[in-house]
């Protein structure tokens, strides 16, 4: 049922806040980017890192040349924010962004009942995209992950082999594989559900709807990308979460000359939609 909670809107110190019963949000006004999403006073984000497009991933044996090209997100330095109501009452906040690699829209329905959906919309300008989805970070206490996709080990859409469609329990700590050189890991394919825990088992859970991989880890990939050991990672505050629709293969060209991933692994230049839903668990 649609749910008519009244959002009280207000605008402060360049962002825009969003009030609509047991849920708060607020927006960068300029940028138009989620600074914070509250759910029954939890906050999910972590130093005003909500969703946005990120495009980097660093495997080894890329080309480091070619993999800079990829680096920056691409995304113009500014945004809309616009809040309005659907036709059944539903508080809507529609964001526009838009780049050099995809144009981004991302649609947040925020329910008073403590529920917010997101509706991501990627227009790709190229099919040399690394990753369509989105990222943010979270505070570093949802150390705990319960997720139902492939597992119980790092898969990617060119190399699912050894991995299974199941319930798993794992830490964040866990999911980051130990190569020789730290680089981007962790991906699990078929995502359906997920959900990102403190040690008391409180957090948020993630349902998507439709296709979708996730990664969680401490770093960013521009962190591992600069370590070249394990040891020199700097104790984290965060767990940096990728919700992709779309991922390119690992495959690349490092066994040959002109060799790459094949188009069926790569990402394609259409646009590319993802919905998922956050909850509270408490």
């Amino acid at each position: 049922p649609a749910d008519k909670t009244k959002a009280v809107v207000e605008k402060e110190n360049g962002l825009v806040n969003v009030a609509v019963g047991k849920v708060s949000m607020s927006f960068d006004e300029e940028t138009g980017q989620a600074r914070s999403l509250v759910v029954n006073g939890r906050e999910m984000f972590e130093g005003g890192n909500g969703f946005l497009f990120d495009n980097f991933r660093y495997v080894e044996n890329d080309r480091r040349d070619q993999v800079k090209n990829f680096m920056q997100s691409g995304m113009d330095p500014k945004g809309t924010v616009e809040v309005s109501a659907d036709e059944q009452g539903r508080t809507l906040v529609k964001t526009v962004r838009n780049g050099s690699k995809t144009n981004q829209e991302l649609v947040y329905m925020i329910n008073g009942n403590g529920t917010v959906d997101v509706y991501v919309t990627l227009d790709p300008h190229s099919g040399e995209l690394l990753r369509a989805g989105v990222a943010c970070c979270l505070g570093k206490q949802y150390s705990n992950v319960k997720y139902y996709a492939f597992g119980p080990y790092e898969n990617y859409s060119d190399r699912p082999s050894g991995t299974m469609l199941g319930r798993y329990s794992q830490t964040v700590d866990q999911m980051l594989y130990q190569y020789v050189k730290p680089q981007s890991t962790g991906n699990r394919e078929g995502m359906r559900e997920l959900e990102l825990l403190d040690d008391n088992g409180c957090g948020f859970k993630i349902e998507v709807d439709g296709s979708c991989s996730f990664t969680a880890l401490r770093y960013t990939d521009y962190e591992l990308y600069n370590a070249q050991h394990h040891w020199e990672l700097q104790e984290s505050d965060k767990v940096v979460l990728h919700l992709d629709a779309a991922q390119k293969g690992v495959g690349n060209g490092s066994c040959g000359y002109r060799t790459h991933t094949i188009p069926e692994y790569c990402v394609p230049q259409e646009v590319t939609k993802l919905h998922f839903r956050i909850t509270e668990v408490n």
